[in-house]
C-alpha cells in the first residue's frame, strides 16, 4: 500500500500526532519507537520534536533483553510498536517487557489510529522548543556488549538535513 502526503498534509499530520502525544506526555520526556520504516514512523519523529518530547530509536530486529535494556536505560515513558515484522511477534514481545518496567506508562500499536491519536485536540499549544535540546536518542551496535545511547539534539537533526540537501544541490522550489 503506497501512500503519499504533501508537505502541508504531513504537516498537520505531525501536528495532530503531537497534540495526542502532549495530552499523554510532558516535554522532555522519553518515548520508543520499535517498528521498521513506516510512514507513522515519520509522522512519530516529527510529532514527537513538535512536543518537545525525545523519540527513542529501537532496532526491529531487537530481541526481549535487548529492547528490555533500551526501555529502561533510556528511561522512556512510551513504546509505540508494530504487532510483527520478519517474524519478530513485537506485540508479544512489548507486552512482555512492558509487565516488567513499571515506568513505561503504554504501548501503543503505530497502525492502530484510534490509539495512536488518542486525546488530539483541535487546538493545541506546542511547548517551546530550543535548538540544543535532545530530540533523539539512537543506540549504536557495539562489537561487544549492549548498545550505547546517543543523544541527538534538534539544531543537529536539522542540519544534517540542511548540508545533504546542499550538498546533493536541491535548490529552493
Amino acid at each position: 500500500l503506497r501512500r503519499r502526503w504533501t508537505y502541508g498534509e504531513l504537516t498537520a499530520e505531525a501536528e495532530r500526532l503531537a497534540s495526542a502525544l502532549l495530552s499523554r506526555y510532558r516535554p522532555g520526556e522519553r518515548i520508543a519507537i520499535w517498528a521498521p520504516n513506516i510512514p507513522e514512523w515519520v509522522i512519530l519523529e516529527y510529532a514527537a520534536g513538535l512536543a518537545g518530547l525525545t523519540l527513542v530509536t529501537a532496532n526491529p530486529a531487537y530481541r526481549p533483553r535487548e529492547l528490555q535494556y533500551v526501555l529502561e536505560q533510556s528511561r522512556s515513558v512510551g513504546l509505540f510498536i508494530v504487532r510483527a515484522h520478519r517474524g519478530n511477534p513485537m506485540a508479544e514481545i512489548a507486552a512482555q517487557v512492558a509487565a516488567q518496567i513499571p515506568a513505561l506508562r503504554e504501548v501503543v500499536d503505530l497502525e492502530d489510529p484510534a490509539a495512536l491519536y488518542a486525546g488530539a485536540a483541535a487546538a493545541t499549544l506546542m511547548p517551546e522548543v530550543s535548538a540544543g535540546d535532545p530530540v533523539q536518542i539512537q543506540y549504536t551496535s557495539g562489537t561487544t556488549g549492549f548498545p550505547k545511547g546517543v543523544v541527538l539534539h534538534h539544531r543537529g537533526i536539522t542540519n544534517n538535513a540542511r548540508l545533504s540537501m546542499t550538498r546533493m544541490g536541491v535548490r529552493t522550489g
